[in-house]
């Protein structure tokens, strides 16, 4: 006896919505959300664009980048909330990975602007990495310890912050004369002050 078919399969993959209502004039808070977002997204996308390993990922992928970003994005805040992976996270992945690429980017390019900032925060990533690691106590102390250092280093890097330029500029004054190569000229700058 030959098998019985029930449901034979369409001979065109659309053929079975045949004869279905459109869900086109159904208001879908998801549709909404969608065409809202759309404006930011289009933005994002624009300003990812500008990131040569988001361009190659996208066409290697075929994941838009805007998707691929939100997805790095939430992975990262993921493990440093919950702990899972948050010292290598905070240290490597948001103090160093981005840094060193846009390091090397500015010599690469010759730019003395860019070099400055990107030599002052790694001076001033050096500086947290060895708070960090002689103080084992601010990790149960502080809530959100490793949030608050990203945050931190976010701060320091950042292109519209130069918090790192910020914290130099406000200490030179008192490191000038230790870092004058002049013994004489240290000396006078102690008198002038």
């Amino acid at each position: 006896m030959p098998p019985r078919v029930i449901n034979p399969a369409p001979s065109h993959p659309a053929e079975h919505l045949k004869g279905l209502p459109t869900t086109a004039h159904v208001p879908s808070p998801l549709r909404d959300l969608s065409e809202s977002l759309a404006p930011y997204v289009a933005k994002a996308d624009l300003v990812l664009s500008r990131i040569p390993l988001l361009r190659t990922l996208e066409a290697h992928s075929q994941v838009p980048k805007t998707y691929i970003a939100l997805a790095a994005y939430l992975a990262v805040t993921f493990c440093l909330f919950t702990r899972t992976a948050a010292p290598f996270v905070s240290t490597v992945v948001v103090g160093l990975a981005w840094p060193l690429v846009a390091a090397l980017a500015a010599v690469a390019e010759s730019d003395a602007r860019r070099m400055r900032q990107w030599l002052l925060y790694l001076a001033a990533f050096a500086v947290v990495a060895a708070v960090d690691l002689a103080s084992g106590v601010l990790v149960r102390v502080v809530p959100l310890y490793y949030v608050v250092k990203s945050l931190l280093l976010v701060w320091l890097y950042h292109p519209h912050t130069k918090g790192a330029s910020v914290v130099f500029d406000a200490i030179e004054p008192v490191i000038a004369p230790l870092l004058s190569s002049n013994p004489a000229a240290s000396k006078d700058s102690k008198k002038t002050q």
